[in-house]
């Protein structure tokens, strides 16, 4: 099994474009979207067709214009909604390089999880670039307070998310998950 310290040099795109449609969760509209290879360097950048002039938005986090019920991301007066589940299979299968196209507002939601994302990105296939990618390693505890939450980054050999939550209630009180997260397992589960 591949850790995040075995992952390839070199950057990823996809190898064919494939196509999906589906209702926007939050504007209830029927939207298309395509996903195409893109060169080196490029990143994930998001594509609005139903805008003219200005209608690119790169998938960086600093992006992020609101959270609340989606993760929005713009630029300038063009944003795209409803993109968490279509980047995390993006990032999960470590796709560097992609355009993803859409006639609408936001990723259509499709079954409400990564797994149809997971799919069209398989059925794609990958193809590996020649450039190298931009890696950056933990070596040191980085911590986040704000208020009651926190956030921890550690070293580590490969990727594990864990999370805990505590609420004064009898029928929550402490719970704590941990995962460590491959592709493969991403695509399993």
């Amino acid at each position: 099994m591949q850790t995040f310290s075995q992952i390839s040099p070199y950057q990823n795109t996809i190898r064919k474009t494939v196509h999906c449609s589906g209702i926007g969760l939050h504007s209830g509209q029927q939207i298309n979207l395509a996903l195409h290879p893109a060169g080196a360097n490029t990143g994930i950048r998001f594509v609005r067709s139903d805008i003219t002039g200005k209608n690119l938005v790169p998938a960086f986090m600093n992006r992020v214009i609101d959270t609340t019920m989606a993760t929005t991301i713009a630029e300038g007066a063009t944003s795209v909604a409803t993109t968490e589940h279509l980047l995390a299979a993006i990032n999960a299968l470590a796709v560097d390089n992609m355009i993803i196209e859409l006639d609408g507002p936001e990723v259509p939601i499709m079954d409400g999880s990564s797994a149809p994302f997971v799919s069209l990105l398989l059925e794609a296939g990958l193809r590996q670039q020649k450039s190298y990618r931009r890696l950056v390693k933990i070596t040191r505890e980085i911590s986040f307070r704000e208020g009651d939450k926190q956030i921890s980054i550690y070293p580590y050999d490969g990727f594990k998310v864990t999370a805990e939550i505590f609420f004064n209630h009898n029928s929550i009180k402490r719970q704590v998950y941990s995962v460590s997260v491959t592709p493969q397992k991403f695509v399993h589960e």
